[in-house]
């Protein structure tokens, strides 16, 4: 088994279904699960289950349907609805997000948020509040890789950032600390913002959690399951018996065992060369006792787990928000046949069951400073070009 194998089947094993816990380490950073790798083992989880990453895929675009109103470059390349996209990506996983900002100063002087990164959800973790209810460091580390894999501490880096925040005052406070002296000219001020670390803002689609706990948590035990179908049908497939072909012989010398294994060899397949085969065996009473060819019948059940295999993908694609069934599983026959306006329906169907997800998102776009971030459904027109 490969390296990337191995890690995901462990982590999915040794990691069971459990809601991320309030506690936290010795440097008071709050746990993400029991032994902080839930985020980990959700995305070995799904990555491992065809269903279920098929539904955080469909489910990503459909948050952004056909994507934003208006769009437009935050950096050379990268748009605004660049940035959603990361973000839904990751709702569609962990069912939050966590952003870095960076910032600049703009050409009038005004200090401003220029810089936007999408970080990985699994590598965030945050500290908790201090004495006077101010927000903790966010924490960005390979917490998985710090388990000493193979014996090895494999990552030592470490990085923290401040928690979002938007008050001017805050963020120049951030600064000056991060620069360490007070400015003594305006060039001071901007090499200090150069070097700032900025912040990273949290979404979170859990608020009662510290941590986002996604919809499909409640189906971790039938994702989980139809992985273990999956290698039960690939471990018979490989090793089982398939349809194999037993041939018994007895009372033959050495001679003959040769020639027959020769024989038998040729009649293989449907271009075998031997059209007649003539063998003659003395001292045999009962010729069905000199040789025997038994076909041993299939170890592998292809309708074994049929009705469970229904119902395991009907309860994943229900906690994917209800995702119709023609969207994400269905053959080419079925699909192509369906009525288009019924097709048409389902995916304004889906569009409505993302809404929460999509204003959050949204919502998350107008703190970062884009107001009047809005996406545009599947029936709308097609989209705005990009304002240049």
């Amino acid at each position: 088994m490969s390296v990337k194998g191995w890690i995901r089947s462990s982590i999915i094993e040794v990691f069971q279904k459990k809601t991320p816990e309030a506690k936290y380490l010795k440097d008071y950073i709050y746990l993400n699960g029991k032994d902080n790798l839930y985020p980990n083992s959700l995305v070995a989880l799904l990555n491992d289950s065809p269903t279920a990453k098929r539904c955080s895929n469909l489910m990503a675009k459909y948050i952004i349907g056909q994507g934003l109103k208006i769009d437009f470059d935050i950096n050379k390349r990268f748009t605004l609805n660049d940035l959603s996209t990361q973000i839904a990506r990751q709702i569609s996983v962990h069912y939050g997000a966590v952003i870095w900002i960076g910032y600049g100063i703009d050409e009038s002087g005004k200090l401003v948020k220029n810089q936007f990164k999408v970080l990985d959800y699994s590598k965030f973790r945050k500290q908790i509040d201090d004495a006077d209810g101010n927000n903790g460091k966010i924490i960005i580390k390979d917490w998985f890789s710090e388990k000493k894999f193979f014996g090895q501490d494999k990552n030592k880096s470490e990085k923290w950032f401040y928690s979002f925040n938007d008050n001017d005052a805050i963020v120049k406070s951030q600064i000056k600390k991060d620069f360490g002296k007070e400015y003594e000219n305006e060039t001071d001020f901007i090499e200090a913002v150069k070097n700032y670390r900025g912040q990273v803002y949290h979404l979170n689609l859990t608020p009662e959690y510290h941590y986002a706990v996604p919809l499909w948590d409640s189906v971790w035990d039938d994702i989980d399951s139809e992985i273990r179908i999956k290698r039960y049908t690939n471990s018979q497939t490989r090793m089982g018996f398939v349809g194999k072909t037993a041939i018994l012989t007895s009372g033959l010398d050495e001679e003959t065992e040769i020639a027959v294994k020769t024989q038998l060899k040729s009649f293989l397949g449907t271009e075998g060369s031997s059209d007649v085969w003539y063998l003659n065996v003395e001292g045999i009473e009962d010729i069905s006792k000199c040789l025997k060819i038994e076909q041993i019948k299939p170890q592998y059940d292809d309708k074994l787990f049929a009705q469970t295999d229904q119902r395991i993908r009907k309860n994943i694609t229900g906690a994917f928000n209800n995702i119709p069934e023609a969207l994400i599983y269905s053959s080419e026959s079925s699909l192509f046949g369906t009525n288009a306006e019924t097709y048409k329906q389902m995916k304004s169907f889906y569009f409505e069951q993302n809404e929460y997800e999509r204003k959050s998102l949204e919502n998350c776009l107008w703190d970062l400073g884009f107001q009047n971030a809005e996406f545009k459904g599947f029936d709308d027109p097609i989209i705005t070009p990009i304002v240049e």
